[in-house]
């Protein structure tokens, strides 16, 4: 039988996937259309979802009949279209993926610190800080540092703490354990796929607040931006499932931080307030417990 054209072609599946596979067209002799199914590993079993198809289908509407022949399998039909038609119906069914959508609050904390504690919550810069010299050095001293220092290490970078916070709608395609995640903003998706009412400019919910206060406490540009971090590695953004009370939980911790932004402003924003606080013997923004 003449084979009128053999083509590379690919499909993209709903997970992202390009698969590829060659199509061999060929015509009978009473003029019928002939498409080979793609004999390609990630087609494998498409021909018994070809015999489902079609057994479902009302036979007075459809014109395609699936074949045999040993050595291959192959669709046929009156026109080239209506074979194409049904091939792409074919792909859509065997690629087939489930989509679930689920709130989430994705979060990252960064920081630039140097400092060793031990079990009984001491803290010291350095281990010659803690008195722990010669045989003693280490005793029951750990580091709590998260930047790279030996005992007697200093970083050149000032202190720091950043907590980036953002909800987020999940979505997840899955065909058959191949997974495609995205994440939407929670505006740009409808109330049924995000599981509760959002408005944007709102201030009903704490995923509403949360918006609000990241934008007062999130000294970077966007979530994005905090995720590359400045100690050249890729600290890994956690996530967790919203709730409404987890989401206060991210809101009053932000807040916090503005709370205690807004007091060392006031004291560290003027040399002569600093100043006036060491002539006063004021107490420390973030001063250690005194022990009892």
């Amino acid at each position: 039988m003449p084979e009128l054209s053999k083509t590379k072609r690919s499909y993209k599946t709903a997970t992202g996937e390009h698969l590829h596979y060659v199509e061999r067209v060929s015509v009978t002799t009473n003029g019928e259309f002939r498409i080979r199914l793609p004999e390609e590993p990630d087609f494998k079993d498409i021909y018994h979802t070809a015999e489902k198809m079609l057994r479902s289908l009302d036979r007075r509407e459809s014109k395609v009949s699936l074949h045999d022949a040993k050595t291959y399998s192959y669709i046929q039909a009156p026109t080239l279209s209506e074979c194409h038609v049904f091939l792409g119906s074919l792909f859509s069914t065997h690629f087939s993926a489930v989509t679930t959508w689920e709130t989430v609050i994705v979060y990252r904390f960064d920081d630039w610190m140097h400092y060793i504690i031990d079990d009984a919550g001491g803290v010291a810069f350095t281990a010659y800080d803690a008195g722990l010299d010669g045989d003693n050095k280490q005793d029951s001293w750990e580091w709590a540092s998260s930047v790279n220092g030996g005992l007697f290490g200093h970083s050149s970078k000032p202190y720091r703490i950043a907590l980036g916070v953002e909800v987020y709608v999940k979505q997840t395609v899955d065909r058959s354990g191949i997974k495609k995640i995205k994440y939407h903003n929670p505006s740009h998706v409808t109330d049924e796929q995000r599981g509760f009412p959002f408005n944007h400019f709102g201030n009903d919910t704490y995923a509403e607040k949360l918006g609000h206060a990241i934008k007062m406490c999130v000294t970077t540009d966007s979530f994005s931006d905090l995720d590359r971090g400045d100690r050249g590695e890729k600290d890994p953004i956690k996530e967790l499932p919203y709730t409404e009370e987890s989401a206060k939980f991210f809101y009053d911790v932000l807040m916090g931080m503005c709370k205690l932004h807004h007091r060392m402003m006031s004291v560290f924003g003027n040399p002569e307030t600093v100043k006036l606080a060491i002539a006063n013997n004021s107490q420390p923004l973030l001063a250690a417990p005194k022990a009892e």
